[in-house]
């Protein structure tokens, strides 16, 4: 299998996950939801690194940011905020603490691969540069 196609079922895992999130909190079942989307997203992760294509950090750090946004967001309606007997609604503490919790993790994951991203492109510049030296210094030897 060719790491171009790992990445086209990755995305299709991924899609997968996210239309499942999407079902289930529609369906009102947000914890399930969760479920669907982390395991997705761990897949997704598994099958992007296994297809060792270079410059796939900063993408897996959007990815997993923009996932956080999402499924804090979901949290926080599914969980954090509930109706109350005189029509109102009423924020409960334990889905807010979740809904951030779950924000915060895959956030700072989401950061970390952005960072390393910034890393690669760095060293990438830098072997670059150091192969036209290793070049220019391999035919002065040679002379």
């Amino acid at each position: 299998m060719e790491s171009h196609d790992r990445i086209v079922y990755s995305y299709i895992i991924l899609g997968m996950a996210m239309l499942a999130f999407a079902v289930a909190a529609v369906l009102g079942y947000f914890y399930i939801g969760l479920i669907f989307l982390l395991a997705g997203l761990i897949t997704w992760l598994i099958v992007v690194y296994s297809g060792n294509v270079e410059g796939v950090n900063g993408l897996i750090g959007v990815v997993l940011i923009s996932s956080g946004f999402v499924a804090g967001l979901i949290i926080f309606i599914g969980v954090g905020i509930r109706p109350n007997i005189f029509g109102g609604h009423e924020i409960h503490t334990e889905g807010v603490v979740l809904a951030l919790a779950v924000l915060l993790v895959l956030l700072a994951l989401g950061l970390a691969f952005l960072g390393l991203a910034q890393v690669d492109k760095r060293l990438a510049f830098f072997n670059k540069e150091l192969k036209k030296f290793y070049k220019i210094y391999s035919k002065e030897d040679n002379e």
